[in-house]
Parts: C-alpha cells; sequence; structure tokens
C-alpha cells in the first residue's frame, strides 16, 4: 500500500518538474525571442495539457488511495480491539473451565468415598443382620 503511495508520489513529482522545466524553456524562449513553429507550440500545449490532466487524475487517485488507507487502517485498529477483548474473554473462561474441571475432581473423589462409606455401613449392617 505504501509502495504504490509513494511511487504515485514519485511520479507526480517528476511530471511537475518536466512541466516545471519545459515551463522554464518556455519562458527562456520568449524571453530571448525565439521563434516555435505552431505545431512544435500546439503539440507542446498539449503535451502540457495532457500532463496537467494527468497529474490531476494522480492527485484525486492518491487522495482515494488515502481515503481507503484510512478506512483500512481504522478497520484493523477495531479488530485489534475486538481480538484483545475476546483474548480476556477467552482467558476468563479458560480459567473459569479450569476451577470447574477442579471442583468436578473433588466432587468426584466426594462421591467415591460416600460410595465406599455406604458399602462399608451396608456391609456392617448385613454382618449384623447375619449375626
Amino acid at each position: 500500500m505504501y509502495a504504490i503511495y509513494f511511487h504515485i508520489l514519485f511520479v507526480i513529482a517528476n511530471l511537475k518538474s518536466d512541466i516545471g522545466w519545459k515551463c522554464e524553456v518556455y519562458a527562456a524562449r520568449e524571453k530571448n525571442g525565439i521563434y516555435i513553429p505552431r505545431d512544435r507550440y500546439l503539440q507542446d500545449e498539449a503535451e502540457k495539457k495532457e500532463m496537467a490532466e494527468k497529474i490531476e487524475h494522480m492527485e484525486l487517485d492518491s487522495e482515494s488511495k488515502d481515503k481507503q488507507f484510512l478506512e483500512i487502517q481504522e478497520l484493523y485498529n477495531s479488530q485489534l480491539h475486538l481480538t484483545v477483548d475476546l483474548s480476556e474473554k477467552l482467558d476468563k473462561t479458560e480459567k473459569k473451565l479450569e476451577e470447574t474441571e477442579n471442583s468436578l475432581v473433588d466432587l468426584e473423589e466426594k462421591h467415591r468415598q460416600a460410595n465406599i462409606t455406604i458399602k462399608e455401613k451396608e456391609f456392617f449392617i448385613s454382618n449384623l443382620l447375619k449375626s
């Protein structure tokens, strides 16, 4: 994106430089009274107009690219913010899951101990009933 932008600026600068140089040549010719054939003059004027139109088009294109870049930058920042929020939410969820898993392990251990206690009491009751 930046490469395209800088390339456009470089081309615009070169076109402006060419136009400036040609204007200086024309000014010197007019000052010194050098004759330019009509065909050459018309061709140069057409080139100058074409260059000016190219520059205007490139400047508009550059402005469009700048706007597009800013929109993409804004979208990137928005996505970055969303990613941070989701990462924090994921961290909290993972911590809660770990706590829940630990609670489940504790409950399973208590359940196992309770079953052992019930079986022991059933064994004692069974032995008492037999005697």
